[in-house]
């Protein structure tokens, strides 16, 4: 529904603005009429000819506000204000002088929504004073009207109130200066806080009535220096002392408040109190050289690198020593410092720690410095920056630990060896000392007690048990002793020119005639043997257990094949049996002393022979080779090289 309004326009010519108020309030729905007044005393004498609903003041500086009480005793109709040079405050002064409202020119555009609640309000008003309607008639159009007004004026109060609680809630100094008096027009209740002074003591007043002259010399001079650069915002540090002398530090950010023509009307100060954070910095600082020092006097390396641009951020003196980084190299420097560990068990940890953020104590890892192996342990702490998570990396050598360790381990190792091997080697020799000693008592007491009585071939049979008998006892006792010499270093390695075909041969004769010629031993010999610089006693030892292995163990065969090659560089000892043959998991524990095979059954022996090959031929700097199958024969290859010179075992 369209409404008629008589709208007045106090200024000089302005067609342009006119003509847009005019089109706004069209649009709105309004019937326009109006009329053009140059100044108040135009409209005097001829208000008796035009009446207006709302009169508009075209104000070019609002500085022309202190003229506006004329204009309100004069005109009986709500009073608009518009100028291109407005602010808050100056809306705020118009306010109290009795104007209704107030538009910066960039703000026309609301110009019809906010006259029609003007007229809405002046109606209301109007309904009261009136003497035309009865009570109810004026009380039921005022319900209308004032619900309509209290709910927008409620909106905004509650947005005045928001503003101001934030305002007085925010715990910067917050205030506002005149440019031309330098008094304080608004301050908030943060003043109290941070300079100790409430807003109701600074407001209307300046620096040099509320500060020490010497502090209010130097805010004023900044101040007056911030208007003449006419710079928008201007960022400053300042000290500050306060109402009971407390010097603070205050930074203050300045922003200029200026009108159309761009000249300073106000400006507003935003300060933050630092003086916390500097004692905090200094205390940093403190804590930051402690450290420092406890860094590089450590005496384990320690380096720190960046998780996000994985480049070395510090490291520490005993850092430089251990890996031999060069600390102002390194510093700044991606992790290539550490190339020669590229693919190393360290880098890898490293990398681990410093893309997954993640943190480890006294991990135990092995790494190369300069072809020596060394063992260190590893921890990692996470330390969680604003903009960063650094990694600190401890190490510690342990390598001397873990080298003593080692050492303790193999000699508790070897003694427990030992005592394994006294224990088996009491445990052997009650055994096979006991029964040929029985078997010898028993026969030689029945020569003693029978012999007139026995058959002659009877008692030839009984001292050749007795013979046999100690034969075994002294072969025994033989090998036990050449084990026990070999063992303790007591044994003089004394490699020498020797004929080996003559050797192995008086070998052979002597394996077959202590089997009582039950099996057949086969010789070849390839090569000239007859010049070979062994040492003849262990070699023979070492034969001599291989060949009499080969015939106790071919109880169902009797051929046994003894192969010697000779050349320049090596020599070749073969023997092959087609007996019982060894179990392959066990053939690598045949040179430990008292071992025998699972194999063996009711086949006697005292586990020493291999024992005996075994450092025979360590002692030549040679090597074994057992080939055997179960059921199959055994074949063993010793190899001797003939360049391993004179040394002691």
């Amino acid at each position: 529904m369209e409404k008629n309004i008589n709208v007045g326009f106090f200024c000089e010519i302005n067609t342009q603005l006119i003509g847009k108020l005019t089109k706004n309030l069209k649009d709105w729905g309004f019937l326009v009429e109006y009329f053009i007044f140059k100044d108040i005393f135009e409209y005097n004498s001829r208000k008796h000819q035009h009446s207006i609903d709302v009169a508009v003041i075209l104000l070019e500086y609002a500085s022309y506000a202190d003229e506006v009480a004329e204009y309100r005793q004069n005109i009986n109709a709500p009073i608009v204000v518009i100028s291109d040079e407005i602010t808050e405050f100056d809306a705020s002064l118009l306010i109290k002088k009795g104007i209704s409202l107030v538009f910066h020119y960039s703000h026309i555009d609301h110009f019809a929504r906010e006259i029609d609640k003007l007229l809405k309000y002046e109606h209301s008003r109007n309904i009261l004073l009136s003497d035309q309607l009865n009570e109810d008639e004026k009380t039921s159009a005022l319900e209308r009207e004032i619900t309509a007004i209290l709910k927008e004026e409620g909106m905004l109060r509650e947005h005045h109130i928001f503003m101001q609680t934030i305002l007085e809630n925010i715990p910067s100094l917050i205030y506002v200066k005149d440019t031309a008096t330098m008094k304080y027009l608004y301050v908030n209740k943060s003043a109290i806080d941070i300079i100790e002074f409430s807003p109701d003591e600074m407001i209307g007043k300046t620096v040099f009535e509320l500060f020490h002259p010497k502090y209010a010399e130097y805010y004023h001079s900044k101040d007056i220096e911030l208007v003449r650069s006419n710079i928008s915002t201007q960022t400053v540090e300042e000290m500050c002392l306060t109402k009971n002398n407390k010097l603070k530090v205050l930074l203050t950010k300045k922003i200029l408040i200026k009108n159309s023509k761009g000249e300073p009307r106000y400006f507003l100060g935003i300060s933050e109190d630092l003086t916390q954070l500097y004692r905090s910095q200094e205390e940093l600082l403190k804590s930051e050289t402690r450290f420092s020092k406890i860094f590089h006097s450590s005496p384990v390396p320690i380096f720190i690198i960046s998780n996000k641009k994985k480049i070395f951020v510090d490291t520490n003196i005993k850092c430089t020593e251990f890996f031999g980084v060069n600390r102002d190299r390194a510093i700044g420097q991606p992790l290539d410092v550490f190339s020669e560990f590229k693919n190393s068990e360290l880098m890898a940890n490293i990398y681990d720690a410093i893309e997954n953020n993640k943190s480890f104590v006294n991990k135990q890892i092995t790494i190369n410095l300069e072809g020596v192996e060394r063992h260190i342990l590893l921890s990692c702490e996470q330390l969680q920056l604003p903009d960063d998570i650094w990694s600190v990396f401890i190490t510690l050598d342990v390598t001397d630990r873990i080298n003593a360790e080692r050492e303790m381990q193999a000699a508790l190792a070897k003694q427990q060896d030992l005592n394994k091997l006294r224990t088996q080697f009491i445990s052997m020799v009650s055994h096979e000392f006991r029964t040929p000693l029985t078997t010898i008592m028993l026969s030689a007491d029945m020569l003693g007690k029978y012999y007139d009585k026995i058959h002659p071939e009877e008692r030839q049979k009984q001292i050749e048990r007795i013979k046999e008998t100690i034969q075994k006892m002294t072969n025994l006792m033989e090998n036990l002793l050449v084990l026990g010499r070999i063992d303790s270093g007591n044994f003089q390695f004394n490699p020498k020119e020797c004929n080996l075909e003559q050797l192995c041969s008086n070998l052979i004769k002597n394996a077959e005639f202590n089997s009582g010629f039950s099996h057949k031993i086969n010789f070849n010999i390839n090569g000239n043997c007859k010049n070979a610089i062994v040492d003849d006693q262990l070699v023979s030892f070492a034969l001599n257990n291989l060949l009499s292995n080969a015939i106790k163990y071919s109880p169902n065969s009797k051929v046994i094949d003894f192969t010697v090659n000779c050349n320049e560089q090596m020599i070749e000892f073969i023997v092959t049996d087609y007996g019982i043959g060894i179990p392959e998991e066990e053939q690598h524990l045949l040179t430990q002393s008292f071992y025998r095979a699972s194999n063996v059954g009711q086949i006697s022996g005292y586990g020493l022979g291999m024992s005996i090959v075994s450092r025979a031929v360590e002692a030549h700097c040679g090597q074994i080779e057992i080939n055997s199958k179960p059921g199959s024969g055994s074949t063993f290859i010793v190899k001797l090289p003939q360049n391993c010179g004179n040394k002691s075992n």
